[in-house]
């Protein structure tokens, strides 16, 4: 497993781009979604995921979903 942090966005925000061989996950997209598809370097994402659903976490959802092709998860109760 490989986990690369990107401190991204208005307020460094931590997102995490987590691998297993060619599939990823990104966790916390809150900032530079180019910066986060340049770590994927052409890896699959299965999943964009928020641990909440406050701005600096979540304002790279839409280009990185659209980009990916990914499902979004987050808390229905967020």
């Amino acid at each position: 497993m490989d986990v690369e942090k990107v401190e991204a966005g208005p307020l460094s925000t931590n997102t995490y781009v987590v691998c297993m061989a060619e599939e990823c996950i990104v966790i916390d997209p809150g900032g530079d979604a180019d910066e986060v598809l340049a770590r994927l370097r052409g890896r699959s994402v299965a999943a964009v995921v928020a641990t909440h659903l406050h701005f600096d976490h979540v304002a790279a959802v839409p280009e990185l979903a659209e980009a990916t092709g990914a499902p979004f998860y987050a808390h229905p109760a967020d």
